[in-house]
């Protein structure tokens, strides 16, 4: 009988997906010319499971309240984006 493998948390994982969902929202804005409502009908055709680049979508607008702010903080999306722009491509 084999062993099991252990299983152990991958740490970057959820900064990759934090880059990827910004990479989207950004994406998704610009090819809808910076119409909200548009692009997130194109975010939700192209990536249905990412809900977070839809909160970068929204992020954009100013909040009417605390309560309406999005998940994402400046200081955590300038942070996931660092390793990706330093990469050679």
């Amino acid at each position: 009988m084999n062993a099991p493998v252990p299983l152990r948390p991958d740490r970057g994982m959820l900064e990759r997906e934090t880059r990827r969902s910004i990479v989207r929202g950004i994406t998704a804005m610009a090819l809808s010319a910076g119409d909200r409502n548009a692009a997130g009908d194109l975010r939700q055709r192209a990536w249905p499971n990412d809900a977070q680049a839809d909160r970068i979508i929204r992020s954009a607008v100013s909040p009417t309240s605390t309560s309406s702010f999005p998940a994402i903080t400046t200081a955590t999306a300038m942070q996931a984006l660092g390793p990706q722009s330093a990469e050679p491509h």
